[in-house]
């Protein structure tokens, strides 16, 4: 029987029948894969990525690594834990005429093998929240870049902002993860998700809880030097993340930039 609190959860979102609320990534294709990226680093981000080889870390469907190619970049290792994403990173990639310049690893980021000094710049665009184990991604990642490369991170929204627990494509109801139980919430995504998931962690992709404190405190403790790391607040209004608990409830995005000594 269902509970009142999976009742009352149930009545602040979408009919299941309905599709799915919109999200920030539907409107995204090659073209515009980079415009996040450039919004939050400025165009001289681009000097990271010309005639450089980059790892895409968590690359999903590839069309990040497609674009880096398009902006210049020399070869790209498309890294990803979920075999359909990488063969749409492939399929993508000879779409496109570049398969030559793309090299797509089904592997976890955490437990990643490459070669010593075989690349220059790493990045990751929205996929910090979703590593479980991020403290071995930034170990993994770090073992292949050459000495002065850069791990370039952007991701949000982190887990406490309102829409961390990513359940907005059901509910538009802010802090659902706060207001319910984990048990609640996964409860009622059944009915919009036939996955099986019953914990966030189980979700595709995964949701490894990534606070902006922790962050903050795994790429200071991760054996590189942080050249930049900054928040932006919802709405713009990033005094916000000056303020001790509003930082972690409405920092809308991290932005950070580790270079390896």
């Amino acid at each position: 029987m269902t509970g009142l609190r999976e009742r009352i959860l149930l009545s602040l979102s979408r009919p299941p029948q309905s599709d799915d609320y919109l999200s920030s990534d539907d409107g995204m294709h090659v073209d515009n894969a980079l415009d996040l990226l450039l919004a939050q680093f400025g165009r001289g981000i681009l000097d990271e990525i010309r005639g450089k080889d980059v790892l895409d870390c968590g690359c999903g469907y590839g069309k990040h690594a497609v674009a880096y190619l398009r902006s210049g970049a020399r070869h790209v290792t498309a890294v990803d834990i979920g075999p359909d994403n990488i063969a749409h990173t492939r399929a993508l990639a000879e779409e496109q005429g570049l398969a030559s310049r793309v090299s797509a690893v089904l592997a976890d980021a955490a437990r990643l093998e490459l070669e010593p000094d075989s690349i220059d710049t790493v990045v990751s665009v929205n996929t910090f929240e979703h590593f479980m184990d991020a403290e071995g991604v930034l170990s993994c990642c770090r073992r292949p870049l050459r000495r002065g490369g850069k791990f370039v991170i952007t991701f949000g929204p982190p887990w406490l902002h309102p829409y961390g627990s990513h359940m907005h494509f059901f509910t538009k109801l802010p802090w659902v993860h706060l207001l319910f139980p984990e048990r609640v919430v996964m409860g009622v995504r059944a009915n919009f998700r036939d996955d099986g998931a019953t914990r966030y962690g189980d979700v595709e992709g995964g949701l490894g809880r990534m606070t902006v404190r922790r962050f903050e405190e795994l790429s200071r403790k991760a054996g590189y030097a942080v050249e930049r790391l900054d928040l932006r607040a919802i709405k713009g209004i990033d005094v916000l993340t000056w303020l001790p608990v509003l930082r972690e409830l409405l920092t809308n995005r991290v932005n950070c930039i580790l270079v390896k000594p």
